[in-house]
């Protein structure tokens, strides 16, 4: 109980993070250092064109994947903290399992 409370505070510390962060500098940054590559950059690039770049997150889905059944591919802790936004997907019932709509089964 008390590692949950613990991870509970890190988690509204990463939240207050990602509310103060200038995320387009962040990504402008990281593209000019050129310290990703391929896919990443694409991605970094996708984000940079989005009309949620300089919104507020209205929500966020947190989310751990905790056993193969689970989709857990490697045995450690691993938590995605997921900003969202209304209109970002057309129906984000299903939270985490379809934020990103098409790639919820990332082995496809």
């Amino acid at each position: 109980m008390e590692a949950w409370n613990e991870l509970q505070v890190i988690l509204f510390k990463i939240r207050n993070l990602i509310e103060n962060i200038d995320i387009k500098k962040k990504y402008l940054e990281i593209l000019r250092k050129n310290e990703l590559e391929g896919l990443t950059d694409k991605f970094i690039k996708a984000a940079l064109d989005s009309k949620f770049l300089k919104q507020m997150p209205d929500s966020y889905n947190i989310g751990i994947n905790d056993g193969e059944a689970a989709g857990q591919t490697l045995k450690h802790l691993h938590i995605q903290i997921i900003p969202r936004y209304f209109g970002d997907v057309k129906d984000p019932t299903g939270g985490v399992r379809n934020v990103i709509p098409g790639k919820g089964n990332y082995k496809k």
